[in-house]
Formats: C-alpha cells, structure tokens, sequence
C-alpha cells in the first residue's frame, strides 16, 4: 500500500537505521537523520522481490499463533508483508506477494509462485511463539536454508536483516540455519527456493510475549517493522547482488546426450563475474573454485574474468565447476555450479579407469589420477565396478590433503552400495561417528555454459 508521508523508527533505532539511506561500506555508517523516504533508495528500481507473509487463514484454530490480546500471527505477518510491499513498490521495486488476505494458501503454491516470478530475493516474514509463556522470552531471530558455506548469500542478507529487527524490537536476536530448527530437511520455502535467490525467513520476536503482542497491535509499530526489512533490503542491494557464468574457448553443443558438450578436449574455461553494482572487480582472494569437487586455481585475464586452472586436458566424461565469491563490498555470491561434457570414445572409460587407478597411487601423480577416476565415474555411475571406483577415488582425495572429501566419498560407498565390501570395511566407523545420518551434495544455483572462440575480446568490459 502506498504511504502518503515518511515512515517512523522506534526512538532506540533513530541513532543507526537511516545509515542505510546513503552509499556506505560496511565498515562505517553516517548519521541517522530520523526518516525514511523509499523513493530515495534509487538502486532498488527494478528489482524483484517475493515476499511471503507466513501461514494464513488458521488463526481462529491454531491456538499456539495467538498472541495475549487476541493477536494472530497471520494477520501480524500480513499487516508487516503489505507495509513492506508498499514502500518497496514506491521505491520501483517490482513486488510480489504469496498472499494479500488472511487466507491459507498452500505451501506448494507458494513455491510456484516464487518460481514463476524469478525474484532477486525472497522474504518470508513471520513472528514467533513459544510455550513459555512465564518466561518473557522476546528477541527476533532470522533463519536461511543450509549453512554459511554452501548459501553465503542468504546468510549475508540475513546478518541484515537481523540487525535491523534487533533495533526495532530493541533486543538481541540471532541468524540461524533452518536446519536448527527443522533438523531433517530444514524449511520448505527455503529448501525448495534454494537455487532461486538469496532467501530468509524473518522472525520479528515473540508474540507469546505479552509487551511485544501489544506493540503487533500498534500500526506505527507494524511501519517500524516493516521498515526495518525495507532498509535490510535497500542495503543489501545497494552492496550488490553478485553473480557469474561460465565461459569456454570453443564451441558448445547443448543438444548432444551430455550436458554443454565442449568441442575440444583442451580449451580455456573461465569465470565471469558481475559484481552487482557499479563497481567492477571483486575480492580475488574470496574466488573458490572447485572441479569435481577438487580444489582448482585461477589466473587472472582480465578484471572481471579469472581462467579455471584444471591441468592439460578436460578427460571425457561431465566436469562440474562450483564456485562463490564476493565483491568488494564485502558481498558474497550465491553458490554457482555449470556442467560441461567432453564426450568420450571407444576406450576412454577403461583407459580413465586403469591410467587412474595407477596414477591415484602415487603422491605425485594422485591429483591427475584422481581426475581420471572423477571422469570414469561420471560415466558410469551405477556400473557394477561403480563402488571400487569411489574407493579409489576416496584414496585420491586423501592423498591430495583433501581429508573431508575423502571421507564424503568412503562415506558413499557405505551408503549408496550396500553390498559393497569396501562399505563393509568402514562400516564400524561410520556407524559411530554418523550413525544413522548420510551424505548429499548441494551444487548450488546454475549458471550458464557460453561458448566464445575470442571471449578475451570483450574482457573487462562487462557491467553489472
């Protein structure tokens, strides 16, 4: 809804929160001036954001989300969500909502909705509630899907998010991983929207707490609220929204049997990277890439192209490249992963198998070994021979200095070849230290495969 005047913050918050109004680096803010005009936060114009304002339509049944006073969590989130929408949409920010009414909407239509609007970020926007009720338990609380290392993105936009409520609702909150508190699987709406956008669940306290459900009841304080996600998102925006592609010295064939399927065994695989605002370049040190789960390096072409240091040849089979990065904000990217294929020939999978299994066995030869093995594997997943080859390639890693990968892989093979008698060998230990748990990878958000004979051409030309 649009506002017809500025927005007001909570006296605790006018000393910091309006830092945000203005360009800053992380490291310093300037004054708070005491007002909000969306208008002014010119960088969000365009930018897409989903906002979900949690549960809906339950209220009157679900008794653990009424608050002292009658206040249901449905309609605290809603109030919240439209403010939100409303300031974004004066802002030029393209909004879209999961719901408008105190309606359920079902958690599967949420999710389509979020996938069909493509957003920049997704905000699910939610209030607390505890059995505790004797307690005074009050503090705000933001959760993003997974763990720092595997979404730094969300987990950065949730450290904003954070410190925003924190001053709104003047208390000391927490950003926590959705697997805190949903062990198996973490939440829904951020396992499932995962690869889409940076995305968090906000949890603006407790309205189980009998002073904070009667300031839920207060408009201006559902205003404050609100603002304190809109000046989350202005900042995280204005720091930029980094992200990047794959590029590749050759052609690529997108209709052949394996995925990007390279025209040459041996050419130039880059990283380009946006940075997301108008600064170009990003913090080399912060560039991670891996091929096959291998550490790889990078040598630098140009200011926002790094070339992939993956040896001599690219060995028939599916190559995944996973890296992140941040810009020089501070800004982390989303975990980014493409696929590339280099189809093999009559041959290639026993000459990978054999040449990798002789040249994983030795300390200086075990990375280029290990590299075969990667590809025979990828060719063959599910052969007979399939658990002796993530054996072997466990024995790789661990000769490369490469402890937790090796352990993923020994781990596999218990796990996913039952009647293997590698899995029999490990069994013992694995079962103390996992017990009934087991591994599964996450690649992150795909990117995309281009192909460009003369990609150098236009290197350090490319914009946000």
């Amino acid at each position: 809804m649009a506002r017809s005047r500025c927005y007001r913050l909570p006296m605790a918050a006018i000393a910091a929160a309006l830092a945000l109004v203005f360009p800053a680096c992380r490291e310093a803010a300037p004054p708070f001036l005491g007002l909000v005009k969306p208008e002014d936060h010119v960088w969000l114009r365009g930018k897409r954001v989903f906002i979900d304002p949690g549960h809906g339509g339950s209220g009157s049944r679900d008794y653990f989300r009424v608050g002292p006073g009658g206040i249901t969590e449905e309609k605290a989130n809603l109030e919240v969500a439209l403010a939100l929408q409303g300031m974004l949409v004066r802002s030029g920010a393209v909004v879209a909502m999961s719901r408008s009414v105190d309606t359920a909407v079902p958690m599967e239509e949420r999710i389509a909705m979020a996938e069909r609007f493509s957003p920049d970020l997704l905000l699910s926007i939610h209030h607390n509630a505890t059995v505790r009720t004797g307690d005074s338990v009050q503090y705000p609380s933001v959760l993003f899907w997974g763990s720092r290392g595997v979404n730094p993105a969300s987990h950065d936009l949730a450290l904003l998010v954070l410190e925003q409520l924190e001053r709104v609702t003047e208390s000391k909150g927490g950003v926590f991983s959705d697997y805190a508190i949903f062990s198996e699987t973490g939440t829904r709406i951020l396992r499932m929207t995962k690869e889409l956008c940076p995305g968090i669940i906000g949890e603006g306290g407790f309205l189980s707490d009998e002073l904070h459900s009667r300031r839920l009841r207060d408009h201006h304080y559902i205003e404050d609220e609100a603002v304190a996600y809109f000046l989350a998102v202005s900042r995280y925006v204005q720091w930029g929204i980094p992200r990047g592609e794959v590029v590749v010295s050759c052609g690529v064939d997108t209709r052949c049997a394996q995925e990007n399927c390279l025209s040459t065994r041996n050419p130039v695989v880059a990283i380009r990277v946006f940075s997301g605002n108008s600064n170009a370049g990003i913090d080399e040190g912060s560039l991670k890439i891996t091929m096959d789960g291998v550490p790889v390096g990078s040598r630098k072409l140009c200011i926002d192209m790094f070339a992939v240091e993956y040896g001599r040849e690219l060995y028939p089979g599916t190559h995944r490249f996973r890296f992140c990065f941040r810009n020089l904000r501070g800004q982390s990217s989303m975990l980014h992963h493409a696929l590339v294929s280099v189809p093999p020939v009559q041959g290639d999978y026993k000459r990978l198998l054999e040449t990798g299994r002789r040249l994983s066995s030795g300390a200086a030869t075990a990375r280029n070994g290990l590299f075969m093995l990667l590809s025979a594997s990828s060719l063959a997943p599910a052969d007979p021979r399939g658990d002796e080859v993530l054996w072997l390639i466990a024995g790789a890693f661990s000769r490369i200095g490469e402890r937790a990968m090796a352990n993923h892989y020994r781990e596999r093979v218990y796990y996913f070849y039952p009647q293997s008698r590698y899995g029999a060998a490990i069994a013992g230990s694995i079962m103390r230290e996992r017990g009934l748990f087991f591994p599964a990878d996450h690649y992150g958000k795909a990117v995309p495969v281009r192909g460009d004979h003369d990609f150098c051409r236009g290197c350090g030309t490319t914009r946000p």
